[in-house]
């Protein structure tokens, strides 16, 4: 019996479409975020002046964006990210070195909109 209850618990969330404390699958994920964030990040500027973000693997050789923050995170507190913009720059793909700055994005959670950009480095070739 008590077998039966524990599986029904466990399987609620999935039941009821409502995924939260105390039978969250992802309970760190669980609580309301806010409207507004700051992710650092890395980007390359194009020769046109226009910015790209970079992908988790080529910042951070990685495909999990919570090791990718935490890296950026840590290395800019490290050492300001020239660590990690040599890094960088040595996995990029292209002969020439390509231009790269550290930054903090400011983001509208809801809509995706880049609200402010804040530039912790510029990655030198």
């Amino acid at each position: 019996m008590i077998s039966l209850v524990v599986v029904a618990l466990v399987a609620l969330p999935a039941v009821t479409g409502r995924d939260s404390f105390p039978l969250s699958n992802y309970p760190m994920y669980a609580e309301a975020r806010p409207a507004m964030a700051t992710f650092n990040t890395a980007v390359i500027i194009g020769p046109d002046g226009n910015w790209h973000r970079l992908s988790l693997d080529w910042i951070a050789n990685t495909d999990d964006p919570l090791v990718a923050q935490s890296l950026l995170s840590t290395e800019l507190h490290r050492d300001g990210g020239e660590t990690l913009c040599s890094e960088i720059i040595d996995r990029a793909p292209s002969a020439s070195p390509p231009t790269i700055q550290l930054v903090a994005d400011r983001v509208d959670l809801q809509t995706g909109q880049l609200l402010s950009r804040t530039v912790h480095r510029g990655c030198d070739p």
